[in-house]
């Protein structure tokens, strides 16, 4: 069975993955065996909601700890592919007049809220080998295309 690639991830979002999977391993760990233990000693752990609760974040946690070893596993850290991976595009979609910008980063590292998305995105595609001044369609889910055209790409 062949191996499934690697995903790609930014030298940045491999570092702050590190940086999170040893704050939880080091810290978020500790602090809830903290809570756990202070729980056992006040009696009846059925109905005691400060064991319940530490026992959902524990578990929560470990679950967040699994995910990103498996990222950390599966994933490559591009630096340089000649594409506009890790660079930040600026670009108004012609029907609206509406500029946005995104970096293009890994799947991991995607988080809408700071306008970073995947480069596995429809959009995320569309944008990996755009160049200034280039108009290009972009694909929604329903099916429907729409035009952007490309004012910047920077680093």
């Amino acid at each position: 069975m062949a191996k499934a690639p690697k995903k790609e991830l930014t030298k940045q979002g491999y570092e702050d993955l590190v940086r999170e999977l040893s704050y939880l391993k080091n810290t978020k760990i500790e602090e809830i065996l903290e809570v756990l233990n202070e729980a056992r000693g006040n009696g009846d752990l059925s109905e005691n909601a400060d064991y319940q609760r530490a026992k959902a974040d524990e578990a929560e946690t470990m679950q967040r700890i699994t995910q990103i070893e498996s990222e950390l596993i599966n994933s490559k850290i591009v630096e340089n592919d000649n594409t506009n991976f890790g660079k930040t595009i600026t670009f108004e979609r012609i029907d609206t007049n509406v500029v946005k910008s995104f970096s293009l980063r890994g799947a991991a590292e995607t988080n809408i809220l700071n306008n970073i998305i995947s480069i596995e995105s429809p959009l995320g595609k569309v944008l990996r080998e755009a160049k200034e001044n280039d108009i290009l369609n972009v694909s929604k889910p329903d099916g429907s295309t729409y035009q952007i055209k490309i004012i910047s790409v920077s680093k």
